[in-house]
């Protein structure tokens, strides 16, 4: 039986492994609410949740370092390794592996209209050197002549050479 995700960000922390959830500070535990509602939003609308539960599931345990750092709790507190607590999450709730990413939309192209409602019936079609066939009427062109043509009195060098006059 799939275990749906909880309601309550509470609930879902304690299944995550943290004990103390409860007793975070107010500021903690409202600003992780309000992301786990974002989730449960995400997971609605058929969004794949997987990267946002993990990303929270880091944010929790610095809310719990910071629960550990101010009071004086005995024992453990929570699972130590991250990956022990993903682990678990997805064992307990595989569901958040699914969903759908969505895809960006192709846009959809416009109706293109040119002077007085004309539709373009121009295709514009690439011509890769290999797609054309060579025969006797398109013969490739030797190679063309390499001469050079100078106006009278200039040379190569520049003009009016000295030693040429």
């Amino acid at each position: 039986m799939v275990r749906e995700l909880p309601v309550d960000f509470v609930a879902f922390a304690i299944s995550a492994g943290f004990v103390a959830a409860d007793q975070w500070s107010e500021i903690s535990i409202k600003s992780l609410k309000n992301s786990w509602r974002r989730i449960l939003n995400q997971k609605k609308s058929g969004g794949n949740v997987m990267r946002p539960v993990f990303s929270l599931l880091y944010r929790m345990n610095e809310a719990d370092d910071d629960f550990l750092s101010r009071s004086g709790f005995e024992g453990e507190s929570r699972l130590k390794s991250v990956h022990d607590q993903s682990v678990r999450i997805l064992n307990l709730y595989p569901q958040i592996s699914e969903g759908a990413t969505k895809a960006k939309k192709n846009p959809t192209s416009r109706f293109v209209q040119i002077g007085f409602g004309l539709a373009s019936t121009y295709k514009h079609r690439t011509l890769d050197r290999f797609s054309v066939k060579i025969d006797e009427h398109t013969k490739p062109i030797s190679k063309p002549s390499r001469n050079i043509l100078f106006t009278p009195g200039w040379s190569i060098n520049g003009g009016f050479d000295d030693e040429k006059l």
